[in-house]
């Protein structure tokens, strides 16, 4: 089995300040692309700078949790 893919965020980034609010949702709500992240929690939606963070977050969600 391979390590866990570990994603670091830049402090400066809004999609930092609010990760774990971002993947609680991708979780309990199954979000399953930027579009519904945006529409759900707005991040994303302005500039779209973090939209690839936003992907990344989705990718490391799908992974399965090891025990």
């Amino acid at each position: 089995s391979s390590a866990p893919l570990t994603i670091e965020f830049p402090e400066s980034l809004p999609v930092s300040a609010r990760r774990q609010e971002i993947e609680r949702a991708i979780r309990d709500q199954r979000l399953s692309n930027t579009a519904q992240i945006t529409a759900c929690l707005g991040a994303g939606g302005n500039c779209g700078a973090c939209l690839p963070d936003l992907r990344a977050l989705l990718d490391t969600s799908r992974q399965p949790i090891s025990t």
